[in-house]
């Protein structure tokens, strides 16, 4: 809800100290949310093998209830190659080297909220008959199927310490791509449908 008053004749911040002329209000509402559930186990053994598995299951109230769920799962390994006898007993200028690789799946919901319903807009003015009335319009087209766009991200590394930890560094090789993502088609249907067209999982 908000409300306004224009020109107040006294220094007072107070809707009530406001002259009645040009006064206004307006009024609004919105829903949102998000729930998710998350999971992770991890495993180390001797400091030299070390795996992660990790998954997400997330609703968005963007999307319809059919396919507001989405499972967003992902994994990791690494493997201390310092920690093994033939290095650590042999190459006394290695401190640590570890290997690492992972891979998962993100989900975005960065879609407008409620495209999946037939909407309204309402008008202050269209013309009607022998003058300019309010009134309702329909507004985007609803799209029952729109659901989560979908990034999987891999990645390659290496990680090391030598002469007593006085030089260190990283290498990293990652691979990302994306599916499902978010788009409106253009020129599908002529202009004089006279509706806005809905987002769809159409784009790589």
């Amino acid at each position: 809800f908000s409300a306004h008053r224009r020109n107040f004749e006294f220094d007072l911040d107070y809707l009530f100290a406001g002259p009645d002329l040009n006064k206004d209000n307006n009024g609004y509402a919105t829903e949102g949310g998000r729930k998710a559930y998350i999971g992770r186990i991890n495993y180390n053994l001797k400091g030299k093998y070390m795996f992660e598995l990790s998954s997400r299951w997330d609703g968005s109230p963007n999307f319809p209830p059919d396919t507001r769920w989405g499972v967003f799962p992902s994994a990791s390994i690494g493997w201390r190659i310092s920690e093994e006898s033939f290095i650590k007993e042999n190459i006394s200028f290695i401190n640590n080297i570890k290997i690492r690789a992972s891979h998962g799946l993100l989900g975005y919901d960065r879609a407008g909220a409620f495209q999946y319903l037939s909407t309204f807009r309402i008008r202050s003015r269209y013309i009607y008959g022998d003058g300019l009335d309010p009134g309702i319009r329909a507004d985007a087209l609803p799209n029952p199927t729109i659901t989560w766009e979908k990034m999987t991200t891999s990645n390659v590394g290496l990680d090391f310490n030598i002469f007593g930890n006085k030089i260190s560094g990283s290498f990293d090789y990652f691979y990302r791509k994306r599916t499902d993502v978010l788009g409106t088609r253009i020129g599908a249907v002529p202009d004089v449908v006279g509706a806005t067209m809905p987002q769809e999982n159409l784009e790589e």
